[in-house]
């Protein structure tokens, strides 16, 4: 891992999130990919999970976020004129001095807006309530970068935070949509989630959805932005260049 980023081992992926209300795509999250030689194919949660531990996770995190804008610059210019982008930013680089200057940097540099962009936050970084984490979360919103919560439901949820930290959208984690279609106690939290969420005038973004049992009962609960494997895996940048292509944005 320590050479990885200076081989250029590392790769993006990107997974679509689908509206299902309109029939198309509403976003892509960038994932990272290490691929190396002698390790084959790295399990991502173990990489970011060692990649923390180590001290690497910084340096990741910032060619993550200034290849993505890149690339979806480059798709805004091209085939997708209105392409947003979602991706995740660790506590560490919250906790560094110099990400909302690194976020401006790579927005300024990629030519990608603001507006485009959505930083993934987990609900442990609201746990560490500082001034300089606050102060980071508003002048991120202030530029026009937008926040959501990932895998909502797993850490430490909270209203009191949610209103605090001026998050746009919650990810339901896919641990509760797994067993939805047989398990009544999943599906009464995600009801719970999406009551609370539109009461709170936030997006809900789904994750983990694979069956078309899974997808109809969101649906009848209207949930309407999508990810999963039911429509798409993680694609590489030559797959989703395809993917972006086709008229139909790929949901058939």
């Amino acid at each position: 891992l320590r050479h990885a980023l200076d081989r250029g081992d590392l790769e993006l992926y990107f997974q679509p999130v689908v509206d299902i209300a309109g029939d198309r795509l509403a976003s892509i999250e960038a994932l990272i990919r290490w691929n190396d030689s002698v390790l084959k194919a790295v399990d991502p949660e173990q990489l970011i999970k060692v990649a923390e531990e180590t001290g690497f996770i910084l340096p990741i995190d910032k060619w993550v976020l200034a290849e993505a804008c890149v690339q979806v610059a480059a798709w805004r210019t091209g085939v997708a004129p209105q392409l947003q982008l979602s991706v995740n930013v660790s506590n560490a680089h919250f906790r560094s001095s110099d990400l909302v200057e690194s976020v401006r940097g790579v927005l300024a540099d990629s030519g990608l807006p603001a507006a485009a962009l959505t930083i993934e936050i987990t609900e442990n970084l609201l746990m560490d309530d500082s001034v300089q984490i606050l102060d980071r979360l508003r002048e991120l919103t202030a530029m026009g970068v937008k926040l959501a919560l990932d895998d909502f439901g797993t850490g430490y949820s909270s209203l009191a935070y949610l209103k605090k930290f001026q998050v746009d959208t919650l990810k339901i984690d896919q641990t509760f949509i797994r067993d939805i279609a047989t398990n009544d106690g999943d599906l009464a939290l995600v009801d719970a989630i999406i009551a609370m969420s539109k009461s709170l005038g936030l997006t809900v973004v789904v994750e983990g959805v694979e069956t078309p049992e899974q997808l109809e009962l969101l649906k009848a609960r209207g949930c309407h932005l999508i990810q999963g494997f039911h429509f798409s895996h993680p694609l590489s940048v030559d797959e989703m260049t395809e993917y972006l292509a086709d008229e139909k944005t790929g949901l058939n």
